[in-house]
């Protein structure tokens, strides 16, 4: 479970981090204040965008999709590890 930065007890799952974006708020489980993900969470995209443009200059498409696989988890730790949760709204 994630820590809400609100009232510090756990605000969500990491499934439901990682499908959150910094223009989107969600309540806390505990407290019901809104929290959402910092703005840092755009660069966590940054390694699928690099394995999809490697994936395009593969020929044929098992390794393609293996590269795709890798930068889609790499995404998700990246996001998971690096992008904190912050307070939003009142």
């Amino acid at each position: 479970m994630i820590q809400c930065p609100h009232c510090q007890h756990p605000a969500m799952s990491y499934a439901r981090k990682s499908c959150l974006g910094p223009a989107l708020q969600v309540a806390c489980r505990h407290c019901g204040k809104q929290v959402s993900v910092s703005w840092f969470a755009v660069f966590a995209l940054i390694p699928f965008l690099v394995c999809m443009l490697l994936a395009e200059h593969v020929g044929h498409w098992r390794p393609a999709a293996l590269i795709l696989l890798a930068g889609f988890g790499a995404t998700l730790v990246v996001h998971e590890w690096l992008v904190p949760l912050v307070p939003r709204g009142a």
